[in-house]
C-alpha cells in the first residue's frame, strides 16, 4: 500500500492499531452501555422527580446539551482530524446540519398536515 508522509492509506490512519472489526464492536458495545445509562437515569428521575417543573426540565437540557457540545470539541473533532482532512471534515458537518435541518423541516411539515396545524 501506497501512504504519504501523514501515514494516510485510502482514508484511514496506517498506525498498524489492529482489527477494524474489533474496534467497531468495542464502539457499539460502549455505545450500548451508554445508552443503558440513559434508561437508568429516566426511570431514576421519574422516582425521584414527582413533577418536573419547566425550569427544571431547562436546566436539565441546557446541561446535556453543554455535555454533547464539550464531546464534540474534546473527543469527536480531534479524532476526525487523525482520519480526514480539515476540509472534508467541515464539509461533511456542513451537510450534516443542512440535512438535519432539512429533514426536521420536511417532518414538521409533514406532521402538521397529518395533525392540523397550531
Amino acid at each position: 500500500m501506497v501512504s504519504d508522509a501523514g501515514g494516510y492509506v485510502s482514508g484511514r490512519r496506517d498506525d498498524g492499531r489492529g482489527d477494524g472489526k474489533r474496534d467497531a464492536l468495542k464502539a457499539a458495545a460502549f455505545a450500548t452501555f451508554s445508552g443503558l445509562f440513559e434508561v437508568l437515569g429516566a426511570i431514576l428521575l421519574q422516582f425521584f422527580f414527582d413533577d418536573i417543573t419547566p425550569f427544571i426540565m431547562d436546566f436539565m437540557l441546557a446541561l446535556v446539551a453543554g455535555v454533547m457540545v464539550a464531546l464534540t470539541f474534546i473527543e469527536l473533532l480531534p479524532s476526525t482530524l487523525e482520519v480526514v482532512e480539515p476540509k472534508q471534515m467541515a464539509l461533511s458537518c456542513s451537510f450534516g446540519m443542512l440535512f438535519m435541518f432539512c429533514s426536521q423541516t420536511i417532518s414538521r411539515q409533514i406532521l402538521a398536515s397529518w395533525f392540523g396545524s397550531k
